[in-house]
């Protein structure tokens, strides 16, 4: 019905708690306790991705977002299933230094990736900014 609203020109406003819904929308905003984070095309908005976004595989990724959080303050860490996404945006080459505390911390892991940011990656990153935005 909703495609077939949409090649009728009929505007569809959808709200969703799921984000990889919203990746398939024309447009999209990221709203937090009310407040407009970041809108736009979702290459726009994923595009305000501060810095690299690595995914880490890990058989324990809880106590691998654990250590990297310790070791990173303020660095965007998020648990997406058995891989944990983490964005360094002070760190020039993030991969390396993931990689070595980790290793420090006694986390074992099977993989260090850089991967395109995903509409999550981005809210998650901006609420780490205390949810100031960029709309």
């Amino acid at each position: 019905i909703l495609h077939r609203l949409l090649g009728e020109g009929i505007t569809i406003f959808l709200s969703t708690s799921y984000l990889d819904e919203a990746e398939r929308c024309r447009r999209v905003g990221l709203l937090h306790r009310g407040k407009l984070l970041a809108a736009g095309s979702p290459e726009t908005v994923r595009s305000l991705f501060p810095g690299t976004l690595l995914s880490v595989r890990s058989g324990e990724p809880r106590r691998a977002a654990a250590a990297l959080r310790q070791a990173f303050p303020g660095s965007s860490v998020g648990l997406f299933g058995d891989r944990v996404h983490f964005g360094g945006r002070d760190l020039p080459d993030p991969a390396p230094a993931v990689a070595a505390a980790l290793t420090g911390a006694g986390v074992p892991f099977e993989s260090v990736l850089p991967v395109p940011p995903s509409l999550e990656d981005v809210f998650i990153s901006v609420l780490g900014e205390g949810g100031r935005g960029a709309a």
